[in-house]
């Protein structure tokens, strides 16, 4: 998407992240390595869960905005839509695991928590890039 709004591959590489990224980011590895298996799997499943039609259809919805506010093609959004159908087929397999391992209350109150502070993580992230550009349409560089 970078390259097809005029960004070169260099500037795409060493894009400084902002401060909400790197938040979430470490979020979500501390959701995953720092925690049980299960916490870390219930974790990123919730992210997937977003592309289920039932969900919200995340990226699905990504793609299209992409597409219409931007004038971006379907190859210019490609990873938009390989998330949307990718986490179709394997958004169910990662909470059919869980259902089907998880015993006590005691487990499934923290993979649920996990998933909580995973949604957290993910608001960060997105509202990170909001004020961001309300920031720059401040300053006028929008």
């Amino acid at each position: 998407m970078g390259i097809a709004l005029g960004l070169t591959r260099e500037q795409i590489e060493f894009a400084k992240p902002l401060p909400s990224t790197v938040v979430a980011l470490r979020a979500w590895e501390t959701l995953t390595k720092n925690r049980t298996w299960y916490e870390g799997l219930a974790a990123k499943s919730v992210l997937e869960r977003t592309n289920n039609p039932h969900c919200g259809n995340f990226s699905h919805k990504q793609a299209e905005r992409w597409m219409r506010h931007l004038k971006l093609s379907r190859e210019d959004t490609e990873f938009w839509w390989m998330h949307d159908s990718v986490d179709q087929v394997h958004g169910d397999g990662s909470l059919a695991l869980l259902e089907k391992y998880l015993k006590t209350d005691e487990e499934k109150q923290a993979a649920q928590r996990a998933a909580e502070e995973s949604m957290m993580a993910w608001q960060i992230y997105f509202d990170g890039f909001y004020y961001e550009g309300l920031r720059k349409s401040v300053e006028g560089k929008v």
